[in-house]
């Protein structure tokens, strides 16, 4: 795939610019931003830093979840600063989904609210939505 020869991921720590990539998530909070903060930097979170031809375009938050029959990999929170010339969210998504399932994982998780994101993972890789209902105290 073209795109994965053009967006590359690195090892990141929790910067500004991490918080600023973020930041552009619609529904993210100050306290969203605190816990990914704390959570890479005492290493429970890890923070990859997003390229695309070289250039940073973008922080990925991810998580391991350990269940009773085995792990799963998750998706905290991923941002992009467009306009990219690839289909980065797809580059994510693949690498993403390889480097799970090469490290012996049993699934993928993923957390959003977009509907345009939903769709494209239940279209091109075979997502399917399990709900997690929130209410706040």
């Amino acid at each position: 795939m073209a795109d994965l020869e053009k967006v590359t991921f690195t090892l990141g720590r929790w910067s500004e610019d991490a918080a600023d990539d973020l930041r552009r998530i619609a529904d993210v909070t100050e306290r969203d931003l605190k816990i990914y903060r704390d959570a890479v930097s005492i290493g429970r979170f890890q923070l990859w830093e997003i390229h695309e031809e070289g250039r940073r375009v973008g922080t990925l938050i991810w998580s391991v979840l350990k269940e009773p029959d085995g792990v799963t990999f998750v998706i905290n929170a991923a941002a992009v600063k467009g306009p990219t010339k690839s289909d980065v969210t797809a580059a994510i998504t693949t690498a993403f989904v390889d480097f799970a399932r090469a490290s012996g994982a049993r699934s993928v998780l993923a957390w959003t609210e977009r509907e345009g994101l939903m769709r494209k993972l239940e279209r091109q890789h075979g997502a399917r939505r399990k709900y997690v209902m929130e209410v706040t105290l």
